[in-house]
């Protein structure tokens, strides 16, 4: 089943997600074509429950496909609205849905929310509205843009007040969020470490690929210790979804891993990995924002360091019984 996921999932995304339509996304109505296969396809349901169509999948059946959203830039937050859709009848009407990284703020002049992950590009938005969390239209909203060129993050503006939407179960969709930015990081450190091991093989200095320098292999599988890492604290929080230990795990981890991986890819690239026509900024734009949305490294530590100290177990325990659930993956 797996194989047959991604397989699935691999040619829709290399079909309706290229880079240059990647590129090219700059508000909601660009990605409905790529929703609307996904819908056709049965993922945007895959983890709802069979008595209302879906197919009943857990998230940790879905890694084969979030992972090849991930290694193609897809541009909407594909994982978070999977999830609402599985617990909303009305996040199944909604189209793609981005998660807000913090409560709206009421000012005088209206609602707001800030630095959204792909809020440039969705049509509803689930934001914590005094201590409820709410599904929010955007059909009345201001959206702002993120001045960095590419970035598909927007802050979000409702001059007359937030509109009513629906209210969800009580459960911490920022940690959501978190999980979804640490999976979708993962993967874009996957299809990084691709790339640059076909770029140092391609490359020559002094008539000889740069591949064959020993100072570029010892980074290179520095690079590919980290990206495993990174999956397979992807896969953990994925398993354990509802648990903030493994969610802190995977956004930590991810984050940590990604503060190594992008330097090494520019790194092995050289001048040509900033040019805006090379694809490499596609996925390195993504650990930069990935590693701020929802929380840093530092913050989803503190989390996690917490989690300890009010357990009544020894630290090996610990550990034990929270990576228990996850299996290592079997490739990378």
């Amino acid at each position: 089943m797996t194989n047959m996921l991604e397989k699935s999932a691999k040619q829709l995304f290399a079909t309706h997600c290229t880079a240059k339509q990647v590129r090219d996304v700059v508000e909601p109505s660009q990605i409905s074509g790529l929703w609307d296969e996904l819908t056709a396809a049965g993922f945007a349901d895959a983890l709802t429950g069979e008595d209302r169509g879906g197919a009943g999948l857990q998230p940790i059946d879905l890694v084969p496909v979030l992972f090849q959203a991930g290694e193609h830039a897809a541009p909407l937050p594909l994982g978070e609205t999977m999830l609402l859709r599985s617990i909303s009848s009305q996040a199944a009407e909604a189209g793609s849905i981005a998660i807000a990284p913090a409560r709206v703020q009421s000012t005088k002049d209206g609602d707001r929310l800030s630095n959204v992950p792909f809020g440039r590009v969705v049509g509803h938005v689930v934001a914590q509205v005094g201590a409820e969390w709410t599904l929010v239209s955007l059909d009345t909203a201001t959206v702002v843009p993120s001045p960095s060129k590419g970035s598909l993050n927007a802050d979000i503006f409702w001059p007359q007040g937030t509109p009513g939407g629906s209210v969800l179960e009580v459960h911490d969709w920022r940690s959501v969020g978190a999980l979804m930015r640490a999976v979708d990081m993962a993967a874009a450190m996957a299809r990084l470490l691709e790339m640059t091991v076909d770029y140092a093989k391609e490359r020559e200095q002094f008539g000889r690929a740069i591949a064959k320098q020993q100072a570029i292999q010892q980074q290179i599988s520095l690079m590919a210790e980290e990206c495993y890492a990174a999956r397979m604290a992807a896969e953990l929080g994925l398993a354990g979804y509802t648990d903030p230990t493994a969610v802190a795990i995977a956004k930590s981890r991810v984050g940590e891993a990604a503060s190594r991986v992008g330097p090494i890819a520019h790194a092995v690239h050289g001048a040509i990995g900033i040019t805006q026509e090379h694809d490499l900024h596609l996925y390195t734009r993504r650990l930069i924002e990935g590693r701020i949305a929802y929380g840093s490294e530092r913050y989803w530590n503190e989390k996690l360091g917490q989690s300890l100290l009010d357990s009544t177990q020894s630290s090996l325990s610990f550990v034990q019984s929270v990576s228990a659930r996850k299996t290592m993956p079997v490739t990378l």
